[in-house]
């Protein structure tokens, strides 16, 4: 596991988001149980925000269940793209939230079928928002940036990924909060706090092999 603690904290609001873990498995399996994540301290507002990240060879494998300290989450924004010439793989990024109780706690990830270069997690910390619910969601173009209107004191969870070709993720007007390798997996994670209504957007860029890279965001009140 590979632990971290970044904190926003929103000005005057009690809003923030602290990224408190980040973890991957090279295995190729249909399953995959990570132990003794962080989920940051507990707080009665608190909603715990899961990124996942993997990629399938020669067809589809859609994420079946996720689950956080052994609460079931929910998938606020997810998507794959296909990456050309490998016959019909994908990759994929997926955020979802739960709201369970603890300070560390176990991930469990069920897919369709095995993948071929494992999978990676980030897991994020969101207190005093108004809702589990993102107010938007967004995928990223193919440019790699995000069509997001904030408000002062919104906080945007982000995560890309990508077929590995040596280089790392650039994020723009976000805080990186992971850059993870696992064979030919890239996964990437970032936070914001959106201070102004005039604060530009983010945008991240990934130089990756075969394909555009894939990412997803949220923005929560």
């Amino acid at each position: 596991m590979i632990p971290g603690s970044f904190a926003i904290i929103g000005g005057g609001s009690g809003k923030s988001v602290n990224f408190v873990a980040s973890d991957s498995s090279s295995s190729a399996s249909a399953s995959y149980t990570f132990t003794n994540v962080s989920l940051g301290y507990y707080d009665p507002t608190r909603i715990i925000v899961l990124s996942v990240h993997w990629y399938k060879l020669d067809t589809t494998s859609p994420l079946n269940s996720a689950s956080v300290g052994g609460v079931s989450t929910t998938s606020r924004i997810s998507t794959s793209r296909l990456v050309a010439g490998a016959s019909g793989s994908f990759v994929y990024s997926d955020l979802r939230t739960a709201a369970p109780t603890g300070t560390t706690g176990t991930v469990s990830l069920s897919f369709t079928r095995a993948l071929d270069y494992g999978c990676s997690i980030g897991v994020w910390a969101l207190y005093n928002v108004g809702s589990a619910t993102p107010v938007l969601t967004s995928v990223a173009n193919t440019s790699g940036t995000f069509a997001v209107s904030c408000q002062p004191d919104d906080l945007i969870v982000a995560a890309a990924t990508g077929v590995y070709d040596g280089s790392a993720t650039t994020w723009i007007n976000a805080t990186e909060n992971f850059d993870i390798v696992t064979y030919r997996l890239l996964s990437s994670g970032a936070q914001r706090e959106v201070f102004s209504a005039g604060d530009p957007g983010i945008d991240f860029g990934m130089n990756v092999v075969s394909a555009t890279p894939v990412g997803v965001a949220a923005v929560w009140r």
